[in-house]
């Protein structure tokens, strides 16, 4: 989707051939991309989200693959240059990591605090091209509606799908994998009965929890 925190693309010098299915890009004219750089393509072929992986001159690899194939193809690219505008052109990319970067300056060098995303991998903790400081990053997932958290908060929704469901002040650390142990238990008592004549255990209920409740479970990170 189209984010106000993205910085914002520039148009690309000459064209790209895209195959359908496939990471490799070729340009019409040699290109610089640093890693993580966006290649942005809309036109009568369709629309691409792409982030660089690696290549040099006219030919370079991408994270994503090409969803459709066609020649000359005119593509919007991350800007090269020091700016930091926003909210106009930039996008958050499907199946790509998006870096945080603080600016203490908007474009004409005047005071001003904000954070901004990009998909360029920053160099020495900062912004390859205008030197911003690294605040942190997340990837999307192929709908960039979801947000693969880091590896802390990756932790503590697993955590939380052990554990969600517990009474409220209960400290036990494995919730639900006792609550299925018990299970078993009681039909392993059932069906060892004297001729499976015993009480089986009443059905039990089932609850989806939502991703929320699994961090709320799960130890603050």
């Amino acid at each position: 989707m189209a984010t106000k925190t993205a910085r914002n693309l520039i148009a690309g010098s000459g064209t790209v051939t895209t195959t359908a299915g496939s990471r490799v890009l070729t340009f019409s004219s040699a290109q610089t991309f640093k890693p993580g750089a966006t290649i942005y393509i809309s036109d009568g072929s369709g629309t691409e989200k792409l982030t660089i992986d690696q290549g040099s001159g006219t030919s370079w690899t991408t994270v994503q693959p090409a969803a459709a194939g066609a020649a000359g193809r005119s593509f919007s690219m991350s800007d090269n240059g020091t700016g930091r505008s926003r909210g106009s052109s930039g996008w958050l990319i499907p199946n790509a990591v998006h870096f945080s970067y603080q600016s203490m300056v908007d474009d004409a060098g005047n005071p001003d605090c904000y954070i901004y995303v990009d998909t360029l991998a920053p160099e020495n903790g900062v912004h390859p091209y205008n030197f911003d400081k690294l605040m942190g990053s997340f990837k999307t997932g192929k709908d960039v509606a979801q947000i693969i958290p880091d590896i802390n908060m990756r932790v503590r929704r697993l955590e939380g799908v052990l554990r969600a469901g517990r009474a409220s002040g209960s400290l036990s650390q494995d919730f639900r994998l006792n609550a299925l142990e018990e299970r078993v238990r009681l039909l392993e008592v059932w069906a060892n009965s004297t001729g499976h004549f015993g009480t089986p255990p009443g059905v039990t209920s089932t609850t989806a929890w939502t991703e929320q409740q699994f961090l709320d479970n799960g130890d603050p990170a």
